[in-house]
């Protein structure tokens, strides 16, 4: 077995680091070791530890973080253990780390924290979008500016195979696919719209097994890659283009597009199949079929516009928006970007919708999506 080890992006020096791989292939026991202990150790400098909740920084959650090699390790080299109190580390008597909450992280700007120089996410992709706090990414960058004031730090992203798509992977302009990274590769970006933007460094970590024997046959079972081999697993809501090809020919399953949505340029068509006793849909940028609503769900932020500008009513615009979002049925995606962008982006704006309607009053809330951005509908007449 070979176990991972974060050399290569430590000495790559850039500011933004992600390494994600399979579970228990040794990510958090190099960063913990290899960059946090040993910048410390040798340089004095302090790191962080990000935490969605408070309720997760509860030292019966945190004092094991640092594994137990590790903290082997740092004993024989320091004389002493590393221990997590109140929400801090020590080693000895000194103060070598912090735990910060991302919910309640306007809490720390008064703070200063000169010394630290790494901040560690985690499991930064949660089982499901769900588990993101609403605008996110912006906290996210209000605690990394609070911590580095006027001088530069480093964030390390440590986090498992569990989805393509998450919203720090789009917020970064990192594609899996795109980029043909496999286990055991690296990339290196540079964030647009500056003349030395931040530097991204993105590394697939190898699982540790090299061989089938090497895996305790427990976990031999299917569809548990992030276990055994470290590749993506993909959605089951998943089927091949070609498979939805087949439904469209079903001379037994009658076929509508419930709906249009226009998302980030790209338009998505939600397709309506039935028996007569079962129904599910199908979400694909393939506009074949009879179209059973004239109108274009939009999500951009000019909400307010579009209301004036066509003098939609409000009882209008929210019956249609429960209309769009609220598929009850079961749906399915013709590949993982479009399963992404739409459940994030469309489905969960069900949640604020919910809200709206019980308080009788429609609110320009932010919803829990990618872009914080509004469902909006624009009476685009076909």
């Amino acid at each position: 077995m070979k176990y991972y080890n974060c050399k290569r992006v430590y000495d790559s020096g850039c500011e933004y680091n992600f390494i994600f791989g399979g579970r228990s292939n040794g990510k958090s026991y190099s960063v913990c070791k290899d960059a946090l202990f040993y910048d410390w150790y040798t340089k004095g400098i302090q790191f962080g530890r990000v935490c969605r909740y408070e309720s997760d920084m509860k030292a019966s959650l945190l004092n094991d973080w640092f594994p137990g090699g590790v903290k082997d390790y740092i004993q024989d080299i320091t004389g002493n253990e590393i221990i997590y109190e109140h929400g801090n580390w020590f080693i000895g008597n000194e103060t070598v780390g912090f735990a910060f909450s991302l919910f309640n992280q306007h809490k720390y700007k008064s703070s200063n924290f000169p010394k630290l120089d790494n901040l560690v996410f985690e499991e930064f992709v949660p089982a499901s979008d769900l588990d993101y706090l609403p605008n996110e990414i912006n906290l996210l960058l209000s605690l990394v500016s609070t911590i580095c004031r006027h001088r530069s730090i480093r964030v390390w992203f440590i986090g498992n195979v569990i989805k393509k798509h998450n919203i720090y992977f789009d917020y970064f302009g990192i594609d899996v696919d795109k980029m043909h990274i496999r286990p055991g590769d690296i990339r290196y970006l540079q964030v647009p719209g500056f003349t030395d933007g931040a530097r991204v460094c993105v590394e697939y970590a190898e699982m540790s097994y090299e061989a089938e024997q090497e895996i305790p046959r427990v976990l031999r079972v299917t569809h548990n890659e992030i276990a055994t081999t470290g590749e993506f697993a993909d959605d089951e809501f998943l089927i091949d283009f070609s498979q939805y090809k087949l439904l469209l020919k079903n001379k037994y399953l009658k076929h509508i597009i419930l709906f249009r949505v226009s998302l980030a340029g790209k338009m998505y068509f939600v397709h309506s199949f039935t028996d007569g006793k079962k129904t599910f849909n199908v979400v694909t940028h393939d506009g074949n079929g009879s179209l059973s609503s004239k109108y274009i769900y939009y999500i951009n932020p000019e909400f307010e516009n579009i209301i004036s500008r066509n003098a939609v009513s409000k009882d209008f615009i929210l019956t249609a928006y429960k209309d769009a979002v609220s598929l009850k049925q079961p749906t399915f995606y013709t590949d993982n970007t479009i399963a992404y962008f739409y459940g994030m982006d469309v489905l969960d704006a069900e949640e604020d919708y919910s809200t709206q309607n019980r308080n009788g009053d429609l609110k320009l809330s932010e919803s829990c999506n990618l872009f914080k951005t509004y469902l909006q509908l624009a009476s685009c007449m076909i």
